[in-house]
């Protein structure tokens, strides 16, 4: 055994319909997803018209010749994405702040490890927390990693969604598909130590609105567990309660995780207002940062990727806003100095 659990808690996450940023932030939580209140992956027809392109790739290979066969393909391909994705921005258009629609729900399941579920519940906290400049600098930064050397004009073109075959018509250049630029699924890194706060704070009430949801807590849990009579071995009773036992225990652990995060933050902000040269009561804080982050490491109760995330994540964060204190601190000694 590899130690992990493979217990897992479903966590739902929304905008808010009082949310001031509300019409940015939808547009982009819509991003690359069908339309409906409970939000799941996929691209609808595409997937259709992405074989249509492989099986005359395949055509192709076979008769040993150039066709055009490929470039039609690659136009099927364009003009499906395209089309889903009118659809859904159009859906996405039509949700707007006051409106009567249910808020536009997406359920992560989530266990104690920092796997692909984990990385997409934190890039969309992320986005939630977003304030305008934030959400402006997420929704329009490009994410696919290739340039148009690498393949065929064609491939490219319908890699990247747009919706005209030819480069030089007006509808080539002005008309993308979204899923050229990030998506709320694609913020797997911090923004800034202020966002990733809020995140840490919004994840925090969630799971706190959820753990109020059961109509017991998790000590009770593991009470009534040692009651073989109330909960005999191998009951069906008793395994209904294990499995929510082990569902209130992952929400624990996000909530240390999101705790332990927020203490670490705020002692970080400290330690920049005493790099900034604002005045502390007391000093450079004392234990700093990266004292604390060392007696994590070797205290073994704490789970790793709590650990992981406070000096690497965190750390990061850190260690930028700090340097960039000091790069500026040293370009206005040179100008003064010139």
């Amino acid at each position: 055994m590899d130690g992990f659990c493979p217990n897992e808690v479903p966590i739902e996450v929304s905008i808010p319909d009082d949310d001031p940023l509300y019409d940015a932030r939808h547009e982009f939580w819509m991003r690359g997803e069908s339309d409906g209140n409970t939000i799941s992956s996929g691209f609808g027809h595409s997937n259709h018209a992405l074989s249509a392109v492989m099986a005359a790739a395949a055509a192709n290979a076979g008769h040993g010749q150039n066709s055009n066969r490929i470039q039609s393909a690659f136009e099927a391909v364009a003009g499906a994405v395209g089309d889903s994705n009118a659809g859904r921005l159009g859906g996405a258009r039509s949700h707007s702040i006051g409106s009567d629609s249910a808020p536009l729900v997406r359920r992560v399941r989530v266990c104690v490890s920092n796997n692909e579920n984990t990385r997409i519940l934190f890039s969309m906290l992320r986005v939630l927390a977003a304030n305008e400049e934030d959400l402006r600098a997420m929704s329009t930064a490009p994410t696919l990693p290739f340039g148009d050397s690498g393949c065929s004009v064609y491939l490219s073109r319908a890699l990247r969604g747009y919706t005209a075959a030819n480069p030089d018509s007006a509808a080539f250049v002005t008309m993308q598909h979204a899923a050229f630029f990030r998506t709320c699924r694609d913020i797997r890194n911090p923004i800034n130590l202020r966002n990733e706060k809020a995140a840490m704070e919004l994840l925090l009430d969630l799971l706190g609105t959820a753990l109020e949801s059961y109509p017991c807590s998790l000590a009770e849990d593991v009470t009534d567990l040692m009651d073989e009579e109330v909960y005999p071995k191998f009951s069906n009773r008793r395994h209904a309660k294990i499995q929510v036992r082990g569902e209130k225990e992952i929400l624990h652990h996000f909530a240390f995780w999101a705790q332990t995060a927020i203490g670490l933050i705020e002692l970080i902000e400290m330690e920049i207002a005493f790099e900034n040269g604002e005045e502390q009561d007391g000093g450079s804080p004392n234990p700093g940062f990266d004292y604390i982050v060392q007696a994590m490491e070797d205290d073994d109760a704490l789970h790793f990727t709590v650990i992981r995330y406070c000096s690497d994540v965190l750390g990061a964060l850190r260690k930028d806003a700090i340097q960039t204190i000091r790069q500026e601190r040293e370009e206005t000694v040179i100008g003064r100095i010139t």
